[in-house]
């Protein structure tokens, strides 16, 4: 599951960053930790959201938006927020907590 809500944070790690005809953007894919599911965020305040490190916090949706797209005879479907970002926790959850954590627990065929 993968959720964006006001208040809520996700990690900016692979965010993407520029200028096009239209002015700067930031953008990062937000996905789940199982499968494939993801919801690409667009920064309203790309100049702001380009500063963030570790976590960014949602302050605000100013829109969702539910497309397709076909690639090689398949339809995917796209999930895509505009939501202004602010700086939220500086220290991104660590993905191989988990597996830290499991390292110490005695194993069961030993």
């Amino acid at each position: 599951m993968v959720e964006i809500k006001v208040g809520g944070e996700f990690p900016v790690a692979g965010a993407v960053t520029g200028k096009s005809g239209k002015g700067p953007y930031w953008k990062v894919n937000v996905c789940a930790e199982k499968g494939y599911d993801k919801i690409s965020v667009w920064a309203t305040n790309p100049e702001e959201a380009g500063k963030i490190v570790g976590m960014a916090k949602v302050v605000g949706i100013q829109s969702v938006k539910l497309s397709a797209h076909q690639y090689q005879n398949k339809w995917y479907t796209d999930y895509t927020v505009n939501a202004k970002l602010a700086q939220g926790n500086t220290e991104a959850p660590d993905p191989f907590m988990d597996v830290a954590m499991n390292e110490q627990e005695e194993l069961p065929f030993a």
